[in-house]
C-alpha cells in the first residue's frame, strides 16, 4: 500500500482558513488512515465524523482557549510592567512638576500649598484605585489556572487521536497494519472497535476537564474595604518613596504660617498707626476749633490798649495768651507726630505690597 503524505489537521495549521473545519478534519483522517478514496459502510462515514467531533475539534478548540489565556497572561504581564516602570515615574514627575511651579517665588500663596495637596491626594488616590483595581485582576488571574487543564485535556486528545493512526494508518518499513481487513474500504473491526472507544475516552476527557473548569471559574471572594486599604497604605508607601526631592510640602506650610504670621502683623502695625494717625489728626481738629474760639475772644481785647483795660479785661487777656500759646505748641507738637506717622504708615503700606 502507498504510504500516503500526512494531512494536517485543523489544529496543526497556523492559519485555519477552511468554512467547514469538521469536514475538513474528516478528510484529514481518512488521509492519515489511508482510506482516502474508500468506499465506506453506510455507518462508518457517521463513526468518523463522530470521532472528528469528540476528539479533532476539541484538540482544536483548547489550542484556541489556550492562545486566549495565553494573550491574558500576556496582557496581565504588560500591565503590571506598565506599571511597575510607570507608576514611580509618574509619581517623580507630578511632584517635580507642581514644586518647580512653586520654587523661586518670594512669597507662598495659599493656592500653591493647596494645589500641591490637590496633586498629593491624586497621587496617593489614583494608585489606590489602581492598585486595587490590579490585585483584583491578579485574583482572577490567579483562580483561572485554566492553561494547565486545557493543555492537560488537548494532550489527552491527541494521544488517543495519534494512537489511532498510528495503529490503523500508514505504514512504515516493514511494519505493516492497514486500516482496512480485506482492501476493499471495509472498515476493520479493531479500527471500528478503536474509533469507538476513541470516541468514548474523548467525551470523558472532555466532561472531567469541564466539569473542572466550572469549578475553577467561580468568581473568587474579593474583600472590597480590605483591598482598598492595603491599596491605600501601599499608595501612600510609594508616594513617600519615589516623590522628588523638591516635594517639601510641610516645609512650605511652615513657611506659609510664617508669611501669614509675618503679613497679619505688618496689617496689625498698618492699622495701629491708621488709627493713631486718625487719633491725632482728630485732636488737631479740635485744637484748630480751641484755637479760633480763643482767637474770636482775643481780637476784641487786642483792640483795646494795655493803659485802657481793666482789671478784668487784661486778666482775661493774659489767660487767654496763655491758652492761646499752648495750642500753638500742641499743635506744632501733633503736626511733627502726624507727619511721622504720616511717613511710617506709608513706608509699612509699600512694604505689605
Amino acid at each position: 500500500m502507498k504510504d500516503l503524505k500526512h494531512m494536517e489537521y485543523s489544529f496543526e495549521k497556523k492559519k485555519f482558513t477552511d468554512t467547514d473545519e469538521l469536514a475538513y478534519n474528516g478528510k484529514a483522517l481518512l488521509n492519515n488512515l489511508n482510506l482516502t478514496g474508500k468506499d465506506l459502510n453506510d455507518y462508518e462515514p457517521d463513526l468518523i465524523r463522530t470521532f472528528c467531533k469528540t476528539n479533532i475539534r476539541n484538540i482544536a478548540w483548547y489550542k484556541k482557549r489556550i492562545k486566549t489565556e495565553n494573550t491574558y497572561r500576556k496582557a496581565y504581564g504588560f500591565i503590571t510592567t506598565v506599571l511597575l516602570v510607570g507608576v514611580p515615574i509618574l509619581v517623580f514627575y507630578l511632584t517635580l512638576y507642581q514644586s518647580q511651579l512653586i520654587s523661586g517665588r518670594a512669597s507662598i500663596e495659599k493656592e500653591n500649598t493647596f494645589n500641591m495637596e490637590i496633586v498629593g491626594s491624586l497621587i496617593t488616590v489614583l494608585p489606590t484605585s489602581v492598585l486595587a483595581l490590579h490585585k483584583l485582576v491578579s485574583s482572577w488571574i490567579e483562580k483561572r489556572k485554566f492553561r494547565s487543564l486545557f493543555h492537560q485535556a488537548k494532550f489527552d486528545l491527541m494521544n488517543i487521536l495519534f494512537a489511532l493512526v498510528d495503529e490503523h494508518g500508514r505504514y512504515t518499513g516493514d511494519n505493516q497494519n492497514y486500516a482496512t481487513s480485506v482492501g476493499d474500504g471495509v472498515l476493520s473491526d479493531d479500527l471500528v472497535e478503536d474509533l469507538q472507544r476513541g470516541i468514548k475516552e474523548s467525551r470523558v476527557i472532555v466532561a472531567k476537564e469541564t466539569k473542572t473548569y466550572f469549578e475553577m471559574s467561580a468568581t473568587p471572594a474579593f474583600d472590597l474595604a480590605g483591598t482598598l486599604a492595603n491599596s491605600a497604605t501601599s499608595a501612600k508607601s510609594l508616594f513617600t518613596s519615589f516623590k522628588s526631592k523638591t516635594w517639601k510640602l510641610d516645609a512650605l506650610k511652615k513657611e506659609q504660617r510664617e508669611q501669614e504670621t509675618q503679613e497679619k502683623a505688618v496689617q496689625d502695625d498698618i492699622a495701629k498707626k491708621s488709627i493713631s494717625l486718625r487719633s491725632r489728626l482728630f485732636k488737631l481738629e479740635r485744637l484748630a476749633n480751641a484755637e479760633g474760639r480763643v482767637c474770636s475772644k482775643l481780637d476784641p481785647l487786642e483792640k483795646i490798649t494795655e493803659a485802657d483795660r481793666t482789671v478784668i479785661e487784661q486778666t482775661a487777656y493774659d489767660a487767654l495768651e496763655a491758652e492761646y500759646e499752648q495750642i500753638q505748641l500742641d499743635i506744632e507738637e501733633l503736626e511733627f507726630e502726624c507727619f511721622e506717622l504720616q511717613a511710617r504708615l506709608e513706608y509699612a503700606q509699600r512694604k505689605a505690597t
